[in-house]
């Protein structure tokens, strides 16, 4: 005899496909930006070759860029090797960009001097807004405010006491107030990303939120099983993939004997907590591909897929042989009967769960905890027999 788990072991349902998919989204979330990450070190040292190689890079670029590249490429390698260091080294790569391109401007703009002071600042103007969006791609909302504010006032505050010195080129103002509209660009820059980010986590939340609500609602609160409407869906897909396929269905409808006097002796509390442990007893004798749903009451359904009618009846035997030696909260035995019926050529959902239900009736009939089966040909002896016949030796004790 097969023993039962215990209830925390065995009431807890199979992951689905959508918990392996939850499961998996960090890994994908990981490996795109440690993608990112590979693809910027690449393209600093593509800026940095044209530029040594045209003649127009700044001194400080010259090792500057390098090393740049050897941070943000050297985080990846350290994340795709670690993957715990995933969260400590994320915010290095955009904290380096960022401080690089604040250190540039200002070097540029102090100690440049001619074309290549207008080319080497407005280059790295046009790089800025990246720095904003790397921050919103690898760290938290809050932590991507901070970093972006700390980015733009370091940019542009200096700016502008050194215009307010007049220490700035004549061309960052002769031609009309151009820092002023840069600064304003990229404050539009944080904001967009930011509602952007929240409208994304808004809808996140609203996906979730929707999810759970899907989830609850085929879902049996008490047992944790799926509930009636879900077990209905369940069967007329597998209904539909046996007529496509030709596999095998065959269906059990379970009823907890006596179930009225352990609520009426010991309390509904007492009742639930049984209901609860023969969900989790049966789930643990079943396979991961069949389906177990609360019916109703004291009721559950059993939807055996690709299982001709032999190996459900086996089945069902097991079922019942655990649950009849499973330890119930009352202290007392507990027993079901079941009753079984194949999918055969014409049926639906409904005619299937009426020959169900009338071999749990026969089942019970017969003494209960036990388990028979019908099929449409013993209905249609039963309807070509007298009332009387066909009713004698099944009254229920």
């Amino acid at each position: 005899m097969k023993s039962s788990p215990s209830p925390a072991a065995s009431s807890a349902p199979p992951a689905g496909p959508r918990r392996r998919a939850r499961v998996a989204e960090p890994d994908t979330v990981s490996r795109v930006m440690h993608l990112l990450l590979f693809i910027g070190a690449a393209m600093i040292l593509a800026v940095w070759a044209m530029e040594l190689h045209e003649g127009v890079i700044n001194p400080w670029d010259r090792w500057m860029q390098p090393l740049l590249a050897l941070v943000v490429g050297g985080a990846a390698v350290l994340m795709v090797w670690r993957p715990t260091l995933d969260p400590v080294l994320r915010p290095l790569p955009v904290l380096s960009f960022n401080l690089y391109l604040i250190v540039t401007l200002h070097m540029t703009l102090l100690y440049g001097s001619g074309p290549q002071q207008w080319y080497q600042t407005l280059t790295a103007l046009y790089w800025v807004p990246l720095a904003y969006g790397c921050g919103f791609v690898f760290l938290r909302q809050r932590m991507a405010l901070l970093v972006c504010t700390f980015t733009a006032t370091g940019i542009f505050l200096p700016m502008l006491v050194w215009w307010q010195r007049g220490q700035l080129p004549a061309w960052t103002h002769e031609h009309g107030p151009l820092l002023v509209i840069v600064a304003m660009s990229h404050v539009m820059y944080v904001l967009l990303l930011w509602a952007v980010i929240k409208l994304r986590d808004s809808h996140a939340d609203a996906r979730d939120s929707a999810e759970r609500m899907r989830t609850l609602a085929a879902t049996d609160v008490l047992t944790g099983l799926p509930n009636r409407r879900s077990m209905l869906d369940t069967l007329a897909t597998a209904l539909a993939e046996s007529r496509r396929s030709g596999q095998p269905l065959t269906i059990a409808l379970v009823d907890v004997d006596h179930f009225k006097a352990v609520n009426d002796q010991h309390g509904h509390a007492q009742g639930d907590a049984v209901l609860m442990q023969i969900g989790a007893c049966m789930r643990a004798q079943l396979r991961a591909v069949d389906g177990l749903a609360r019916w109703g009451g004291e009721e559950f359904l059993i939807c055996a897929t690709a299982t001709p009618l032999a190996a459900a009846v086996e089945l069902a035997e097991r079922v019942r042989v655990a649950v009849s030696a499973c330890p119930m909260p009352h202290g007392e035995q507990v027993t079901i009967s079941l009753g079984l019926t194949p999918c055969e050529p014409g049926d639906d959902v409904d005619t299937l769960l009426q020959r169900a239900d009338h071999a749990l009736y026969e089942a019970k009939a017969r003494g209960r905890n036990r388990s028979v089966t019908r099929t449409r040909e013993q209905e249609r002896s039963d309807a070509a027999r007298p009332a009387s016949m066909a009713t004698q030796g099944l009254t229920t004790p």
